[in-house]
């Protein structure tokens, strides 16, 4: 199954990997500043976009409208 919201070419392998890359850096991030964390955190693309309709679809994937 491939990701609906985003396609980035990744096969899902390829996709599970930068996943797990990109949550072992915010873990690092969060251990370093906080600050920066939370802001990194807020800016993630569900939270930043502020003109958008989102609804939890199958899968707790978010659908934006």
């Amino acid at each position: 199954m491939t990701n609906i919201l985003i396609d980035n070419g990744l096969s899902i392998d390829e996709q599970a990997e930068m996943d797990e890359k990109y949550e072992t850096l915010m873990t690092e991030i969060k251990k370093v500043d906080f600050k920066l964390y939370k802001k990194l955190r807020d800016d993630e693309l569900a939270g930043f976009i502020t003109d958008k309709e989102f609804v939890v679809v199958g899968d707790n994937q978010l659908e934006m409208f």
